[in-house]
């Protein structure tokens, strides 16, 4: 005769699976509570450096327009650079000013895409 034959079918604790199952639950709830704050300190922590990184990229083709604005200005009364340097140094002071303002236009895109989400 076995066990079961002896003291009859055996039943589970309702009170301790309920407690079992309430814990698990308190404990998956819980961790989905962390991952979901993980998730959002990441997102600000990369909206951080991209707002940092987009001001970067204008601020940096703003100071190259006026680096060669001033090479511009410098060989322009230098009588020994040859005009063909100078033409570039203009060329180039446009170039860093339309970069400068697409910078600016998509960084301000950029903000509002994030300021929105």
């Amino acid at each position: 005769m076995d066990m079961e034959d002896r003291v009859g079918p055996r039943r589970p604790n309702i009170g301790r699976v309920e407690d079992a199952v309430e814990g698990l639950t308190h404990e998956a709830i819980h961790l989905k509570w962390l991952h979901a704050k993980a998730s959002l300190e990441r997102w600000e922590e990369e909206t951080k450096l991209l707002k940092a990184e987009g001001e970067c990229v204008g601020k940096s083709f703003e100071w190259l327009k006026g680096d060669w604005r001033r090479r511009e200005v410098e060989w322009s009364r230098d009588g020994t650079v040859s005009k063909g340097a100078i033409a570039y140094a203009t060329r180039t002071v446009g170039t860093f000013e339309v970069l400068k303002k697409k910078a600016w236009t998509h960084f301000s895109e950029l903000l509002s895409l994030i300021n929105h989400s």
